[in-house]
């Protein structure tokens, strides 16, 4: 029997569904581009958060600035394999969700140098071992698999093996879709 109360609750359950709705990303967000993206659904279920990975729980989120970048789920093994999780909104007017918050992508990151590969009448690059994110908190390594040596572009050739150095995010180094600088490198202790 269909009471008003009864009534009432699910209306308010289906509006609620339709407002914001937490997600995990199937597929990796890029920077710079307004379009949609894959998206699993998250609930809340028994004091924790799940995602649903299922195509059922499938739906496109979609960052209509073109200013987020978030990694897709699976792209990396485990245990970095969990995509970027984050909140959308669903817009009346677009018909669509919309993404409003979404784990930040790492902008600071620090590491000791493993290698140097210098290129002739290039960039130098050098790979970081073990990066750890400095900043923002939380933020996630997306371009590279985290569990692996960071590559970063060294354009004062400044990296030396076993220098402690300090890497940062740049939106569109030498016309690239973005990578990581090497910004400073400590003074080596032999």
């Amino acid at each position: 029997m269909n009471s008003p109360e009864t009534a009432r609750v699910a209306r308010q359950a289906a509006k609620a569904d339709r407002t914001w709705r937490r997600f995990e990303l199937k597929n990796t967000k890029t920077h710079g581009v307004a379009t949609s993206v894959a998206a699993y659904r998250q609930v809340f279920d028994a004091g924790s958060w799940t995602t649903i990975v299922d195509a059922s729980a499938e739906f496109d989120v979609w960052d209509d600035l073109g200013i987020f970048y978030g990694r897709g789920r699976a792209t990396y093994a485990a245990p970095n394999d969990a995509g970027s999780i984050g909140w959308a909104q669903f817009n009346g007017e677009s018909d669509r969700w919309s993404v409003r918050l979404l784990e930040p992508h790492a902008l600071l990151v620090f590491g000791t140098v493993s290698s140097i590969a210098p290129v002739p009448g290039g960039v130098q690059t050098a790979e970081l071992y073990g990066p750890e994110v400095m900043q923002p908190t939380g933020g996630l390594i997306v371009d590279q698999d985290p569990a692996s040596d960071l590559t970063v572009f060294d354009p004062m050739e400044e990296a030396r093996v076993g220098a402690h150095c300090v890497a940062a995010w740049h939106e569109s180094y030498g016309g690239t879709a973005g990578a990581w600088i090497l910004l400073h490198v400590a003074p080596y202790v032999p």
